[in-house]
């Protein structure tokens, strides 16, 4: 019988074939646990992870579909569903993943970073009242401001790029977080 001892030990075994590249032996463990455990949440995100290893991109967005579904608060889930409808080339659903990241995030300002990145290629000024609204829920993060600086830049407004700058790195020091570059 597959406890959650057992569980636990398959996991880790069907590491081990993934770091040997034996990607349908690992499946196999993987599957077990799945037939054993089809509603444990952790169970799924553990799967949609080893998916995501062994690079089926499909069962990996529909396992993390499942997990919105069951958590759909969770803003991680929706963060990487969007990337990966970004890596199938699925934008719609791609923006409407990351807004739904950043709906039910409270204090990680990737999400933001990764929609506004998105936006800009269409709608500047969105992505730049979408940085806004991430500093109003997250004032003086160090990330977001630095982001806002780039897409003034970007944008040509160089004067408010300076002064988000300044204030990026004053708030990234005190975040203890250097600056990144773009």
């Amino acid at each position: 019988k597959l406890d959650k001892e057992n569980r636990e030990i398959l996991f880790r075994i069907g590491d081990l074939h993934i770091l040997n590249k034996e990607h349908d032996k690992a499946m196999e463990h993987f599957r077990a646990i799945e037939k054993a455990f089809p509603d444990h949440l952790r169970t799924k995100q553990e799967l949609a992870l080893r998916f995501l290893a062994t690079g089926d991109i499909e069962e990996a967005i529909s396992t993390l579909e499942s997990i919105s579904r069951d958590d759909p608060s969770n803003p991680q889930v929706y963060y990487y569903l969007g990337e990966l409808y970004l890596e199938n080339s699925n934008l719609e659903k791609a923006v409407e993943s990351f807004r739904l990241s950043v709906a039910a995030t409270e204090d990680d300002p990737l999400p933001y970073i990764r929609l506004s990145m998105l936006l800009q290629e269409h709608d500047g000024g969105a992505a730049i009242d979408l940085l806004y609204s991430g500093l109003e829920k997250m004032p003086g993060n160090g990330r977001l401001s630095e982001e806002l600086a780039y897409l003034y830049w970007e944008t040509g407004r160089h004067e408010l790029a300076y002064e988000w700058f300044r204030k990026a790195v004053d708030r990234l020091k005190a975040e203890e977080v250097g600056p990144r570059f773009h």
